[in-house]
């Protein structure tokens, strides 16, 4: 199909069937060219050059991906830049 509706397909998975899953789809995409539509609760899962929407208090608004990394792994990035 060109498009692909995902309802929270990472909700039940651990890290690494979540990172299965991810390359999984990314894969799929790079051979169709196919829009993925996912929605998820936690922003653990994304993708690099997406288009990334949230829903917050009733207001959808587009943010923009500058890296690819998970919130926790970005709080400790943050942790370890600053200073002492």
């Amino acid at each position: 199909p060109e498009l692909l509706l995902l309802d929270e397909p990472a909700g039940n998975l651990d890290h690494q069937q979540r990172e299965e899953l991810i390359n999984k789809l990314k894969e799929y995409h790079r051979q169709t060219n196919a829009t993925l539509v996912i929605t998820a609760l936690s922003e653990d899962l994304h993708f690099e050059q997406a288009r990334q929407f949230k829903l917050l208090n009733s207001f959808l608004t587009e943010t923009k991906i500058t890296a690819s990394f998970t919130i926790n792994e970005a709080e400790e990035i943050n942790d370890h830049a600053s200073p002492a």
